[in-house]
This record gives structure tokens, sequence and C-alpha cells, in this order.
């Protein structure tokens, strides 16, 4: 496997439990995005764990909203947001992704994602672990969970 999960060692080098929480609220945002600003294209997980996603939003025909939306994203970057967030989880492995996504996105628990990959709850955890890890790496958010 050429990209494989991360060394124990490695992973011993972060502070897990508080990147775990970080992205527990990239996800989360994600959710308040569907939420509040329905007009947004937000990306997809196909049955194969493939994220689509194409940056559009929709337009609802009312210039006022068009254009309050237009600000708001052009404010906080949401596309940009979300395509960095597509982006760093295409930087996965597999099992990986899966893991990742299943327990983020989905709010899947560890027994039931080991029998998807047919693996035991231990080594979701690991994996998940290294899923992580990689992912807030390839958002450059890693450093500052370093122990």
């Amino acid at each position: 496997m050429k990209n494989k999960i991360l060394e124990p060692g490695l992973i011993r080098m972060y502070n897990y439990p508080l990147m775990s929480k970080e992205v527990r609220k990239m996800f989360s945002t994600l959710n308040l995005m569907k939420m509040k600003y329905g007009n947004i294209s937000l990306p997809t997980i196909t049955a194969d764990y493939e994220i689509k996603y194409n940056c559009f939003i929709r337009s609802n025909g009312s210039k006022v909203e068009d254009y309050v939306v237009k600000k708001l994203t052009k404010q906080e970057n949401l596309e940009e947001y979300i395509s960095y967030i597509v982006s760093s989880v295409q930087q996965l492995n597999q099992e990986e992704k899966i893991v990742f996504l299943e327990y983020y996105a989905n709010d899947n628990v560890d027994d039931n994602i080991g029998m998807k990959i047919g693996c035991c709850r231990d080594m979701v955890i690991k994996i998940r672990k290294s899923a992580v890890i990689k992912f807030l790496t390839a958002m450059g958010q890693d450093e500052k969970f370093l122990i």
C-alpha cells in the first residue's frame, strides 16, 4: 500500500483528543452551513467514499438574497473552506477515508465501521488516528497539536 497508516510512534507525537475535537468542529461547521445556507452546494460522499464537490451556488431568483449570499461567501470564503476540506480528505488512503468519513461525517461508531472494513475496533481507532493526523497535516494545522 503506497499511502499506509502512520506508525504508532508518530501518532504518539500528536495530541489526538484535541485533533479529533478540531475535526468535529470542522464537520459541525459544514452541517451548520448546510442548515444556514441552503443554496450553497456542499460535497457529497459516494458509495465508494469518493467526495464530489462542484463549488456551485444555486440561484433562487432573489437579487437581494443573491447579493447577501455572495457577500457572505466572499467574507467567509465558504467555497474555499469546503474545497480545502475535500482536498484534505482526498489525501487519505481508502481505509482511512472510510473510517474518517464514517466517524466524522456519518457519526458511525467504531464497531460498525470495523464491520464495514473487516477489522477490529482497535484497528479502526489506529486508522482513525492516522487519518486525523494526515487530514489536519493536509489542512496545514498539524503543528499546533504536537506534544
